[in-house]
């Protein structure tokens, strides 16, 4: 049967169980042990980790396609050494901030040799590393060292974020005070990543076997 696992147990994770439904008529269900497990069943990890090698275990036993959502926090989540799996790399799940994965990894020799600044924000409980600013530094070749985070509620304000509970903010500056480009993005809430998990999910019969990256998906999306 095919179906939908969830890995995780935060407020993606929930958002996820609870209204997955809105956009997929694929049945989800939480991962446990005893789980059945078959070539159809699709594993999406949202957690911590600590289940994450174990999942990916079975996903390979049993050919299962697997989408890794989360961001590293103590334990290094890294995909299978082989290609026996359609498996995705996802630090991200909004639509449009893929899209800009996508402009960014094709324009970053363009600018190579101007000042980059970016800043991230996320509600003050967030501990986890901030991914979509790593790629963003990747793609830009800039230092991740050079990110700066706010989790301030008061500073988050003025940046006129009215859900400091559950937000995700970033400002990338490119230039100086005579020429200079700013991109920002704002998710408040999350129903823009589940809406993007299903539309990621829909494109899975078209992926054969392999380790992709989110943003080589962008015109599936």
């Amino acid at each position: 049967m095919k179906e939908l696992v969830l890995i995780g147990n935060g407020k993606l994770a929930d958002a996820v169980y609870d209204r997955f439904h809105n956009y997929s008529d694929l049945p989800v269900r939480k991962y446990a042990e005893d789980l059945e497990v078959d070539k159809d069943t699709i594993f999406v990890h949202v957690g911590s980790g600590r289940e994450y090698l174990e999942t990916l275990a079975l996903a390979e036993k049993h050919g299962a396609s697997y989408i890794q959502a989360a961001t590293v926090k103590d334990i290094q989540l890294d995909p299978p050494p082989g290609s026996g799996i359609t498996y995705i790399h996802a630090p991200n799940l909004d639509i449009n901030i893929i899209k800009l994965f996508y402009l960014l990894k094709s324009a970053k020799d363009l600018f190579k040799d101007e000042p980059i600044t970016i800043i991230e924000s996320h509600q003050k409980e967030k501990k986890s590393q901030p991914g979509t600013a790593l790629k963003f530094c990747d793609y830009l070749q800039v230092p991740r060292e050079n990110i700066v985070s706010i989790r301030d509620p008061e500073y988050q304000k003025k940046l006129h974020i009215t859900n400091l509970d559950h937000h995700a903010f970033h400002r990338i500056q490119v230039g100086d005070a005579h020429s200079s480009i700013t991109i920002e993005t704002k998710i408040e809430g999350a129903t823009s990543y589940v809406e993007g998990l299903a539309r990621i999910v829909q494109c899975l019969p078209e992926l054969g076997n392999g380790i992709y990256e989110i943003d080589e998906l962008v015109t599936l999306l």
